[in-house]
């Protein structure tokens, strides 16, 4: 069994679930729609608010987030840079968790 280190399939899914966290807490914190609407920078976001499409947004997003890091750690697994690669996917966990 490999190292979750080596695993560039479940690295990938930190960053999905902190997209999550981030976009739940968002929600939560807000109380309500219309301060999201008044306050969120995400253009992306305030459209899928206007029209309704929030569940497709976020589930589209956690897929994105998923694939772009599966895809970048599956080409550097076997480079010497496949490091940096995690160190940067944890770091964006971290800052959508924490910003």
């Amino acid at each position: 069994m490999q190292s979750t280190y080596r695993s560039y399939r479940a690295i990938p899914l930190v960053l999905s679930a902190a997209v999550t966290i981030d976009h739940a807490l968002t929600f939560y914190l807000a109380g309500g729609t219309e301060r999201i609407l008044k306050y969120e920078y995400s253009p992306t976001l305030v459209y899928a608010v206007e029209h309704n499409l929030v569940i497709p947004y976020l589930l589209f997003t956690v897929f994105f987030y998923y694939a772009a890091g599966y895809i970048v750690l599956k080409h550097l697994r076997n480079s010497g840079i496949y490091h940096i690669g995690i160190y940067i996917i944890l770091l964006m966990s971290i800052t959508h968790v924490l910003g």
